[in-house]
């Protein structure tokens, strides 16, 4: 248990770490879909599977936009991704989407 709890801390310094160096005006390059995939996440919608499912799209295409978001924010996984679109908005650069799939239905 302790080398779990090890490599959880060491994940935890690693985000913190990369969200200090996050240049949050990064998040002004995803697109609408991309913000929707992200607003969805925070819901707690955080499985390909689901989001496929909400979007009307396959899991290929989730899994898809899933790595341009990561790639447009500099984020290696969907952890960093979350903090630096939190961060983003945090600072004011992006807006809750209010027309989004979910809303739709």
């Amino acid at each position: 248990i302790g080398a779990v709890i090890a490599g959880i801390e060491r994940r935890i310094v690693d985000v913190g770490k990369a969200a200090e160096d996050f240049d949050p005006n990064l998040a002004r390059n995803l697109s609408d879909r991309e913000r929707e995939v992200m607003d969805l996440t925070l819901k707690g919608k955080i499985t390909h599977a689901e989001m496929s499912e909400k979007l009307n799209r396959s899991e290929r295409t989730s899994h898809r936009v899933s790595f341009s978001i990561y790639n447009k924010l500099g984020a290696k996984n969907k952890i960093q991704a979350v903090v630096f679109y939190l961060a983003a908005r945090k600072k004011g650069i992006l807006a809750p989407q209010e027309n989004t799939q979910e809303n739709r239905l």
